[in-house]
C-alpha cells in the first residue's frame, strides 16, 4: 500500500480469499457435512434398531415368566 497508495491490491486479495474460500465451500466442506450426517443418520439408525431387538427380547422374557 506504501507503494501505490492505493487500498485496490488489498481488496484484490480479499476478493480472491473470498473465492477461494467459496469453492471450498462447494468442493470440500458440502460432501465432508454430507458424510458427517449420513453417519450420525446411520449410528442413530442402528442405536434405534438395538433398541427395538432389547425390548423385544425383554417382552419375550416377561411373557415366559407370566
Amino acid at each position: 500500500m506504501l507503494r501505490t497508495g492505493s487500498w485496490i491490491p488489498v481488496f484484490y486479495v480479499m476478493i480472491a480469499c473470498d473465492i477461494i474460500a467459496a469453492f471450498m465451500a462447494l468442493l470440500w466442506l458440502k460432501p465432508m457435512a454430507a458424510r458427517a450426517i449420513a453417519k450420525a443418520e446411520g449410528l442413530a439408525l442402528t442405536a434405534a434398531l438395538a433398541q427395538a431387538a432389547e425390548e423385544t427380547q425383554e417382552e419375550k422374557h416377561l411373557a415366559e415368566v407370566r
